[in-house]
């Protein structure tokens, strides 16, 4: 099988620090454009059109009329206000334990651009990555708009403790190990300011293949088979987790803090990079995971990752513990077939212990407790007009941190 090149309709806003500023500056142009690379204003958009193949805006009509929160079990649930992004809407919902909206976010300049992911970032304002526009725009808590910064993100970002932002973008180069002809993607790692102004940024192909022995990038089989002009997109980069907490590297000398861990679908690992280094130190999930998405490192030193199952049928949650090799705790559904999301989805684990799971192409969201016991979901009420529910994201937000924008904010 040969996997769908580009990026699939899926990236993280990233948290931010500064509140609303001056419009961007361009991005800094510090790198020479290889062969094959495409020069600053190309669109991006409009280049990996087929790269998109297998994934989907809706979820299969349900026949269900039922929509919004359809469990709540307010003794076991980890209480908090969930913020859930429907990517063809392009609108971002932000709802309490009971599923009614309290704030909504669209797009600030009116249009009807898909978002992948919105974000509340820790002053309140609300950070969305349109991969289509190659846009990443920020707008306040009460929908004012403060920037928007032209970039080819995709995917996922991260606020880091400096209040730099870091996010996937994507680069067309000719890999010559990869196909000497067809360009490919190249997922890069991109330092952003709070202002949204590009500061550097790290090929991940370079970065993974300065260590081959630990995961090696292959050229992927069956190009012969591809149509004209269709891109290559060896590694799939959907995930970016900061380490950010120095106890981590007592848990596991390798977690160092200010590394970086990427989750990689196509090459259905995890791994964890050196930027200072520019080199990989650390990857699992090759042979075990399939399409993964959304990994991060637990307090305990354990990997938490969405196995999507992308050939097999059916996800499921993993927690990895390094240290022993071997996963310790892992959830699927019953009847495993009717928890699968091929494509996107996320994994967050909540301070109860317990995990909000974002089963995206069906446009659901639930969260588990660690027996598998479904104690809160959501079925998206956005649909379009066969009655088919938008595939979404979602994050749970601690009671402590909403609250006092809403208060703030209240009238506005």
């Amino acid at each position: 099988m040969v996997r769908p090149s580009g990026s699939c309709l899926t990236l993280v806003a990233s948290l931010a620090v500064a509140g609303c500023g001056k419009e961007p500056a361009p991005p800094a142009q510090n790198a020479t454009l290889e062969q094959g690379a495409v020069p600053p204003g190309e669109d991006l958009g409009a280049l990996d059109t087929l790269a998109h193949l297998g994934y989907v805006d809706y979820a299969e009509p349900d026949g269900s009329s039922v929509s919004g929160v359809v469990v709540n079990l307010t003794e076991r649930a980890s209480p908090g206000y969930t913020l859930v992004t429907s990517l063809p809407h392009g609108r971002a919902m932000l709802l309490d334990m009971q599923g009614r909206e309290l704030r909504a976010w669209t797009d600030a300049q009116g249009s009807p651009a898909r978002w992948s992911r919105a974000r509340i970032l820790r002053n309140g304002d609300v950070l969305c990555i349109s991969p289509e526009a190659d846009t990443l725009s920020r707008v306040r808590f009460d929908g004012e708009p403060c920037w928007r910064l032209p970039l080819e993100v995709h995917h996922d970002g991260i606020e880091l403790p400096d209040g730099r932002l870091l996010v996937l973008a994507r680069r067309f180069r000719t890999i010559a190990a990869v196909d000497p002809e067809r360009r490919s993607v190249d997922n890069q790692l991109v330092f952003v300011s709070g202002e949204g102004v590009v500061a550097e940024e790290y090929s991940l192909y370079d970065l993974l293949t300065a260590e081959p022995r630990l995961l090696e990038v292959v050229r992927p089989p069956g190009l012969e088979n591809l149509p004209p002009g269709y891109n290559i997109d060896p590694i799939h980069a959907n995930a970016v987790f900061w380490l950010a907490d120095p106890r981590l590297e007592g848990a596991n000398p390798v977690f160092r803090e200010g590394r970086v861990l990427v989750t990689l679908r196509y090459l259905d690992a995890v791994a964890l990079l050196d930027l200072e280094e520019r080199r990989c130190v650390w990857a699992w999930g090759k042979g075990v995971l399939q399409g993964p998405h959304d990994a991060s490192i637990l307090a305990n030193g354990h990997v938490l990752v969405l196995d999507n199952g992308l050939e097999r049928g059916w996800s499921r949650v993993v927690e990895y513990d390094p240290g022993r090799g071997e996963i310790v705790w892992q959830y699927r559904a019953e009847v495993p077939e009717r928890f699968h999301t091929q494509g996107r989805g996320t994994v967050q684990a909540l301070p109860n212990g317990n995990v909000l799971v974002g089963n995206s192409n069906s446009g659901e969201a639930f969260e588990i407790d660690r027996r598998g016991v479904v104690v809160w979901r959501f079925l998206n009420p956005l649909r379009d007009e066969r009655g088919a529910r938008g595939v979404i994201r979602a994050e749970r937000y601690e009671p402590t941190f909403i609250e006092p924008l809403l208060a703030r904010f209240a009238g506005r």
